[in-house]
Order: structure tokens, then C-alpha cells, then sequence
């Protein structure tokens, strides 16, 4: 595969019958590896010395040899840097050059050569001047300055560019349409002023996202490049940084509370009493009853006098959330159920050990229904508010 990266094949060699309608996410065919910058795909589209996938591959060879020294990677690395020096890319902004930089961006501190200064430059010129009015938040003109590819996150620190620095200090938090915060952003500000307000700022909308897949690869299927690239890339080109800068920073990858008054789930029923003085409610599901939960909550609740194993059938009605279930300070993870990077995911049942009169922690994402089999299951915001209706 990785030969297909730099060769090409002659324009007849097109899977795609003339006149035929490969649609907006289907490859075209026509030379190269690579399906425009939604993915990867054997000899498709067009030619890919300067027309990358959003999260590159030229990097990640370099990164190859570095870990594995593997010199195939290396020597397929090279031929790039060869063919990108003998393409004449005058600088654009969107995500195909700003891949393009990020890519170089690894390339030059790899070789120290000379002749790829010449290509960055100009990416780097055009996406520093792109259009971008950050105080009407236009981004019709300047979306693609800073969070549609990893370039602006290693030049920045490479360089120190006061434009860059000060455009990515203005960058209000922005959020994809598909996979959520641009988390790289605020690392970059973090990284920029030390203030960690700006990883707060997008913790929790990060942390449920991160819960919506399991770790079971990824199936290959009919929608598994369109899917992938926009439920799995996005993240894997933007969260690195994130997650770097909240470990130097201390902070952890956890939400302890959801939405301040977060509403019980349809089919669980409100019971209210006072709790050591204190307003308390919980959400009572019945074994065999639905509850429908929805995105970015959390739970507590607490098993049962003879509760030993947790047993609920999970269902997502979005297609993508997550169930995910740990005890109650979340130092360990008790169950997940989440989507398997293909198209759908997170339905099944949950199965695990637990003990019983013990409180847990319970985090959805999306919108998963959860009806437990044999013991009640007794919700609450908080441990504080939490009560058994049924003692007084």
C-alpha cells in the first residue's frame, strides 16, 4: 500500500465507468492512491504529491522509522520529500495544504533540508493571512486557518510566529460539526499562556465524545472511509495535543458531575425527599423498564442488598453514544458499551461483576437506552441527593 502513496497509474485506469455518478464521498479514480482528503484507498483518485488526506500519511512514516525502525517507511518518506520539492505549490488554505505543512512540519526537523523551506513558507504565508474576523466569528473566508489540520499545532511551537500566536490566542472555541470541540486549539492556548481555563473550557464535551467507541477494531465496510475519517480522524488529528497538555497541566480526562440539573430519563419515576437536611431526588427504572437517557450525563447509583452482577441490554438510539460505568471516585472502569467504528454501535448488553449496597459512577453519551434485567436501577445526580425510596 505505502507504494501507492507516490505512484500512479495512467488516467484509463479508472474503476469508475464513464458517466457514472461516484457520488460525493466515493473516489474517483483517476490517478493515485489516495480518496481526496476523506481517506485511503488503493489506487483512486488523483495524484497525491500535493493533494493530501486531512491527517496526512508522510508524517506518520517518519514516526514509522523512528519507533520500528522500519526503513521501508523511510525510503517511501524520501521519495515524497523528492517529489514535493519538484511540485511548484504556490499556498492555499484549505485542509489539503494545511495537511501538506503538518506533514512538512515533520519532514524538515527529519531531513534539515533546504528545499522544502520554499513550499512551507508559502503554505505557511497563505494560511497566516487567510481571512479571519474572529470577532464576527466568520468562517465562511477563514475556517480553514486554524482546525481543519494539524499544521498551525506544530508550527506554532516550531517557529513562535507572533501572527500565528496571536490569531490562535483570538480563535474563539470552536466546534466541528461532527466530532465537537477543536480541542487542539486550547492546548495551544494553554501552551501559550499557561492558564488552564482553557482546557476546562472544552473538558466535558471532549471526555463524552472520547466515551462514544470501544476499543475493537474497526469493521471494514461499505461506509468505513466516509465514517471513518469524520468520527475517527477528526479526533485523531486534533486530540493528541489536548490530551498532552492536560497531563502537563495535571488535570484528568474525567467528569465527576453531568448539566447542572440534568433531567431524570424518560421511564424512570421522580421520587423526592430530604437527604441530611438536603433536597434529594432519584430516578427509579424497574427491571424490564426503559430508561432513555440522554447526551453528556452523568449518574450515581447504588446495587442492591444481593446485587453482585450488573446486568442491562443497551440500546443507542443515535447510533454512536456510550454507556460507561465505573466506580464511584472513576479510578476504575466497570463496563462500557460503545460503537465499534464502523457505521453503528453500542447496542448489546452489559454484563459485570460489581458488589453489592456499593456506589457507582454512570456516563452516557449520545443517547443510549438502558433497561436493567433483575434489580432495580435507582439514579441519582449526585451521592448526596441519593436515597432508597423504598426505607425510609
Amino acid at each position: 500500500m505505502n507504494v501507492d502513496t507516490v505512484h500512479f497509474v495512467t488516467p484509463g485506469h479508472d474503476l469508475s465507468p464513464p458517466g457514472s455518478d461516484p457520488g460525493e464521498y466515493r473516489p474517483h479514480h483517476e490517478v493515485g492512491a489516495h480518496y481526496g482528503c476523506y481517506g485511503f484507498q488503493h489506487w483512486g483518485d488523483r495524484p497525491c504529491v500535493d493533494c493530501m488526506w486531512v491527517n496526512g500519511e508522510y508524517d506518520q512514516l517518519f514516526w514509522n522509522w523512528y519507533i520500528t525502525g522500519n526503513r521501508r517507511a523511510l525510503d517511501v518518506a524520501m521519495e515524497w520529500v523528492w517529489a514535493i520539492k519538484k511540485t511548484r505549490v504556490s499556498g492555499e488554505t484549505g485542509r489539503e495544504f494545511s495537511s501538506i505543512g503538518a506533514e512538512l512540519m515533520e519532514a524538515y526537523p527529519a531531513t534539515w533540508d533546504p528545499g522544502l523551506l520554499e513550499v512551507l513558507d508559502n503554505i505557511a504565508r497563505a494560511i497566516g493571512n487567510a481571512h479571519f474576523h474572529f470577532a464576527e466569528d466568520d468562517r465562511k473566508l477563514g475556517n480553514h486557518w486554524l482546525n481543519m489540520a494539524p499544521f498551525v499545532d506544530r508550527y506554532l511551537p516550531f517557529t513562535g510566529n507572533e501572527n500565528y500566536r496571536k490569531r490562535t490566542l483570538a480563535w474563539p472555541l470552536d466546534s466541528s460539526p461532527y466530532d465537537g470541540p477543536r480541542a487542539n486549539t486550547q492546548a495551544l492556548k494553554y501552551h501559550e499562556t499557561g492558564d488552564r481555563s482553557h482546557l476546562e473550557e472544552c473538558l466535558a464535551d471532549v471526555y463524552f465524545l472520547s466515551l462514544r467507541y470501544s476499543p475493537e477494531p474497526p469493521r471494514i465496510g461499505e461506509r468505513s472511509a466516509m465514517y471513518g475519517w469524520l468520527k475517527t480522524v477528526f479526533r485523531v488529528t486534533h486530540w493528541p495535543a489536548y490530551l498532552r497538555a492536560l497531563d502537563e497541566a495535571g488535570l484528568d480526562l474525567f467528569v465527576a458531575r453531568g448539566k447542572d440539573r440534568q433531567r431524570f430519563p424518560a421511564g424512570a419515576a421522580v421520587k423526592e425527599r430530604s437527604v441530611d437536611g438536603q433536597p434529594g431526588a432519584v430516578g427509579v427504572v424497574e427491571p424490564g423498564a426503559e430508561a432513555a437517557l440522554l447526551d453528556e450525563q452523568v449518574w450515581y447509583f447504588r446495587t442492591g442488598p444481593d446485587e453482585r452482577k450488573l446486568e442491562w441490554t443497551v440500546s443507542q438510539r443515535d447510533g454512536e453514544g456510550a454507556v460507561h460505568v465505573r466506580t464511584r471516585d472513576g479510578s476504575r472502569i466497570i463496563a462500557h458499551r460503545g460503537a465499534d467504528g464502523h457505521a453503528v454501535g453500542g447496542d448489546g448488553t452489559i454484563a459485570a461483576a460489581v458488589e453489592p449496597l456499593t456506589f457507582y459512577y454512570l456516563a452516557v453519551s449520545g443517547g443510549p437506552t438502558v433497561v436493567p434485567a433483575r434489580h432495580p436501577l435507582i439514579l441519582a445526580r449526585t451521592v448526596e441527593a441519593w436515597f432508597d425510596p423504598v426505607s425510609r
